[in-house]
C-alpha cells in the first residue's frame, strides 16, 4: 500500500491530518475540537470520512482506494480498530448536527440540545454542512457502516418536518444512501468508480444490510417529491 493510499489508515490508526498539523490527530479532533471549531475549519472533513472522489476543496486529501477500503472491511485485519474509529467520529458529527448515537444499539435519536444545533449545523435551505452530510453518508456505506449511515438520514429527513433543507439538498443525500456505491451523487457529471463497480459485482450491490432503512428512506423522499 503507498503512502497515498495509506493516509487514511495511518490517521485512523493515530496520525495527523497531515504534515502542517502534527497535532491534528483523531483523539484530538473527536475530543477537543468545539463545534465552533467543527463548523469553521474545513479541511479534515475529507480526512474523517474519505471518498473515492477527490475533493475540489481539499485536493491533497486522501481518497478511499481498494486497498484503503478492504483495510476496514477485512475481518483478518486491523478493520475492527478502523471501523470503531470511523464510528466514533461518526457520533461526533452526529452530536455537532444535533443528535445522539447510541454505538451499541446503533440507533440515532435527537440530541436535548437539537433545537439549537440544527439550525446552526444543517436545517437550513443550503448550506456547506449539506454536502458534509452527503460525504458522511457515502463514505460510511463504502466502509462498511450502510445501516448507520441510512440510519442518520432517516433522522434529517424526520427532523426536517417543515422541509426547510432544499430538494437538491435531499436528492443528493438519497443517492449517497440508495445508489450503487460506484455511483457518485453527482453522477454523470462524476464518473461511476470503476474498482468499487467491480467489487460490487462480487459482493452485490451494497450488501444487504439496511434494506429496511433502504424502504423507509424512499418512502420520506417521495413524501417530498424526491426521486432517486
Amino acid at each position: 500500500m503507498s503512502s497515498a493510499q495509506s493516509a487514511t489508515i495511518q490517521f485512523y490508526k493515530g496520525g495527523s491530518l497531515d504534515s502542517s498539523s502534527p497535532s491534528d490527530t483523531l483523539e484530538k479532533i473527536l475530543t477537543t475540537w468545539s463545534d465552533r471549531t467543527l463548523e469553521a475549519r474545513h479541511d479534515y472533513i475529507q480526512h474523517l470520512f474519505p471518498l473515492p472522489e477527490r475533493s475540489p476543496v481539499n485536493p491533497d486529501a486522501p481518497v478511499i482506494t481498494k486497498e484503503v477500503r478492504d483495510a476496514f472491511l477485512d475481518p483478518e485485519s486491523q478493520s475492527a480498530v478502523l471501523r470503531e474509529g470511523l464510528q466514533k467520529a461518526f457520533g461526533r458529527m452526529c452530536r455537532f448536527y444535533g443528535f445522539v448515537l447510541d454505538e451499541s444499539q446503533g440507533t440515532i435519536a435527537k440530541a436535548s440540545n437539537s433545537d439549537e444545533r440544527a439550525p446552526d449545523s444543517w436545517l437550513t435551505t443550503v448550506d456547506h454542512n449539506h454536502l458534509r452530510i452527503t460525504r458522511i453518508i457515502r463514505c460510511m456505506r463504502i466502509l462498511g457502516l450502510q445501516t448507520p449511515a441510512r440510519r442518520f438520514l432517516i433522522a434529517l429527513l424526520k427532523t426536517d418536518t417543515n422541509q426547510f433543507c432544499s430538494k437538491t439538498s435531499v436528492t443528493f443525500w438519497c443517492r449517497a444512501a440508495l445508489w450503487e456505491l460506484s455511483k457518485p451523487p453527482s453522477y454523470p457529471r462524476e464518473n461511476i468508480v470503476k474498482w468499487l463497480e467491480r467489487e460490487e459485482d462480487k459482493e452485490g450491490s451494497g450488501g444487504l444490510d439496511g434494506k429496511e432503512e433502504a424502504e423507509e428512506i424512499r418512502q420520506l423522499a417521495e413524501k417530498r417529491g424526491v426521486k432517486v
